[in-house]
């Protein structure tokens, strides 16, 4: 791990983007690969990480990338550090997992965080009938009406709510 840090510290100095702009990368590198160490480094280390913790006025788009990377990695750890920092809220971990389609990630955010329709109708806007099908299996609550009622709603989606509405 010592070495990540070392790594993320000389890229940060060597950096003519400023800081502003190499800490978002370094976080999504380390995102990628699940390094949680370097994730601490950056947020004790960047003033950018300060203004934050005082400021939620504003989404990075650092944060989006991190958290769409870390469910398609199915890195939990990543995800709760997010979680436990207040850089993801419970509100949307489920809704990104069904969103981007990890059933896995779902699961465990679903047990942690609750949910509610958005879920559902990211899962059915994205195509992911999986996560989907999970999330109705278990109680998340959904509007039949607006899911079919989805401009592009993928064809696979349409024909198992059509064929599971008198199931649901």
């Amino acid at each position: 791990m010592g070495n990540s840090i070392f790594c993320a510290e000389r890229f940060t100095e060597e950096s003519e983007d400023g800081i502003e702009f190499t800490i978002p990368k370094i976080r999504i590198a380390a995102s990628t690969v699940g390094n949680l160490a370097v994730l601490n480094w950056s947020k004790n280390v960047s003033l950018y990480w300060k203004m934050m913790d005082w400021s939620n006025r504003f989404t990075p788009h650092w944060q989006v990338s991190s958290v769409d990377i870390a469910i398609r990695r199915e890195h939990i750890h990543i995800l709760e550090w997010m979680r436990c920092n207040n850089y993801i809220s419970k509100n949307h971990m489920c809704k990104m997992a069904a969103k981007i389609g990890s059933v896995r990630v779902l699961q465990w955010a679903h047990k942690r965080y609750g949910w509610d329709e958005s879920t559902t109708l990211a899962a059915a806007e994205y195509g992911n009938l999986d996560c989907l099908q999970y999330a109705l299996q278990n109680g998340c609550p959904y509007d039949e009406d607006e899911i079919l009622g989805l401009p592009l709603l993928h064809a696979h989606v349409q024909r198992w709510m059509i064929q599971n509405s008198n199931r649901l």
